[in-house]
């Protein structure tokens, strides 16, 4: 008799049970695709485990960093699309802000030995994907359907009345 290992999505993340937030791998793999690696061959032997180490890496840090303001991990949301499908994703700009985060991750630190232009291209990317997580900290751009938290004030009102006071500056 063989035990049967119940398959797990590599598109789910270890710690939380729900999808990356810039799940599916394959869109972090094509974005870093984009980007003009001087070397194909060593793009090739990037796999789909090493792109999930990154965005798991990803995830905790913007659970790490939104965590005063909403309840963290960040739950998906239904969204019709035009033809009229509901489909499951992360609200706002979050899914493309960690695709590109995870992608300048495993970029810089696979190909730390490429030219500086694409060096600077993936710090780049890096930067503004963190300059929008701090927006959404900020209140600057907001999550729907994600649960606000109120603890400076106790729970005498709603979060949505009073948001968080945040003392960190802007990225």
């Amino acid at each position: 008799m063989s035990l049967m290992v119940p398959s797990v999505s590599i598109d789910l993340s270890p710690t939380t049970g729900r999808p990356f937030y810039g799940s599916p791998v394959s869109d972090v793999k094509e974005i870093a695709k984009a980007i003009s690696v001087s070397d194909k061959a060593m793009m090739a032997t990037i796999t789909e485990q090493i792109l999930c180490d990154y965005m798991e890496m990803v995830d905790r840090t913007i659970d790490g960093i939104l965590e005063d303001v909403y309840y963290v991990p960040l739950k998906q949301i239904n969204q019709i699309q035009p033809d009229g499908r509901t489909v499951k994703m992360y609200p706002g700009a979050l899914a493309r802000l960690a695709r590109y985060w995870s992608a300048g991750l495993m970029l810089q630190s696979q190909f730390s030995k490429v030219d500086p232009n694409t060096n600077e291209v993936v710090q780049s990317m890096i930067d503004d994907a963190k300059q929008q997580v701090y927006m959404i900290k900020r209140f600057n751009m907001r999550l729907q359907g994600q649960e606000f938290k109120a603890n400076q004030f106790g729970h005498t009102c709603y979060p949505t009345m009073i948001p968080p006071i945040i003392v960190e500056p802007n990225w």
